[in-house]
């Protein structure tokens, strides 16, 4: 029977840094690959402080760029026109116009980012072991 085990590239997200890991930044999950009687068969290693530790510090990063995407909100999508004339105004509400595209679309990619720290929070949990009783 033949056996061979080799070690695939580190799966490359956002995370901290694993020894040896071909990829400088990880999530604590690592591919392995193994030949056993002519058959490939893949395994998943996953640390589940890790992912955690991983999902914290999107979550953080999240709010920051939350917080300052609405400390930029009133100066980008309500401005005021340079001069009295119609062109002033038009480019003044053009200009507003597109700020407030782009928080629409922060807003989308706020939503976007909550569901995938949700995913990374709650997917990482089941690996947990077990807590002994006090």
């Amino acid at each position: 029977m033949e056996h061979r085990l080799g070690r695939l590239p580190a799966h490359t997200l956002i995370g901290t840094d694993s020894p040896g890991a071909e990829a400088s930044w990880v999530v604590g999950i690592t591919w392995w690959s193994a030949v056993v009687g002519g058959f490939q068969m893949s395994f998943v290693i996953a640390v589940p402080e890790t992912i955690a530790a991983a999902a914290t510090d999107l979550a953080d990063l999240g709010s920051t760029i939350a917080g300052a995407n609405a400390a930029a909100a009133a100066n980008t999508t309500s401005l005021l026109a340079a001069g009295a004339d119609e062109i002033s105004a038009a480019i003044a509400a053009l200009f507003g116009a597109h700020g407030r595209a782009y928080q629409a679309a922060s807003a989308e990619a706020a939503a976007f980012h909550g569901r995938f720290v949700q995913a990374l929070t709650t997917g990482g949990a089941p690996m947990r072991p077990p807590r002994p009783p006090p």
